[in-house]
Formats: C-alpha cells, structure tokens, sequence
C-alpha cells in the first residue's frame, strides 16, 4: 500500500516528499470546495495521538468503506493532490508512479479534537500490479483549478 508521496509545491519547483512510517506524517488534501488541508497520514501506533480514537493505520480499504466501517468517524471525501506514490514490492523495493495532472489519489478525512487525519482510499491490485503489491491507492479524476496540485508549504 502506498507508503510515500511527493506534492509539488506553488512558491517554487519544490517538492515535499512524505513517507507513512515517518511519525506524525503531514500530507495535503483537497476538498470539493478546493480548500487545501494539511493533515497527520493517520496514525502509526497507539503513543502517536495516544488519547485520539481514530483508526491506527494510514488507509481505508474501498471495501471498509462500503461495509460503513468508518462511517463512525464522520469522515469527508477528499482528493490528494500527489504528484507522484510509491508503493514497495515485496522485496522492499520502492517503486514510483507518476499521476496525470487530472488524476488524484482518493483519500478520507477525519477530524478530531480539532486535528485532521487524511487515510488514503485502496483498492485490489490488478494485473501486473499484484507482483508489486496487492492493494493499490484508488485513483479518481478530479476537474479543479489548473494549480490544484500545488500545495503551500
């Protein structure tokens, strides 16, 4: 499953690269008012926001989301505005991806105690996919402004 992403940032040629292990991971999301959110990629463990019910982990399988598990959350759909994802092989090999400039990764936000956490949306794996790893980040196309990519830092 997605385990880092690279946002493009608007003051330069920047880019901000975010890995889930790292604790207390910021990424960007948009939301269909195309408000920019920074917010934590989920959680890690239960000593990263100790005292937050929210789920301990950085990403809500599609399938999660159709049975209502995180309905309890209360949580928004948002887009991600990526530039590029990587996903580890099974040998721990990283590999990246680009995205189009329509393309944004799927992700949900939930907000508590006045803090934002984006989980990233996974789908199955398909095709030669599956050799890589067997979920994949759900990729939906998103009409927004043209700098909708980059973020502030």
């Amino acid at each position: 499953m997605c385990g880092g992403l690279i946002f493009k940032t608007k003051s330069s040629e920047k880019v901000i690269t975010v890995y889930f292990p790292r604790p207390y991971a910021m990424i960007y999301g948009v939301n269909s008012d195309f408000e920019f959110i920074k917010a934590y990629w989920g959680k890690r463990d239960e000593s990263e926001f100790e005292k937050i019910d929210v789920p301990k982990i950085g990403w809500a399988k599609i399938e999660s989301l159709a049975k209502g598990f995180w309905d309890k959350y209360n949580y928004k759909n948002v887009f991600i505005p990526a530039y590029k994802y990587m996903e580890k092989d099974k040998n721990g090999h990283s590999h990246w991806f680009d995205l189009k400039k329509e393309e944004f990764i799927q992700g949900i936000l939930i907000v508590k105690e006045n803090l934002n956490f984006i989980y990233v949306v996974t789908v199955p794996s398909e095709g030669d996919l599956k050799k890589i790893h067997d979920r994949w980040v759900s990729i939906v196309h998103f009409n927004g402004p043209k700098d909708i990519i980059n973020v502030d830092q």
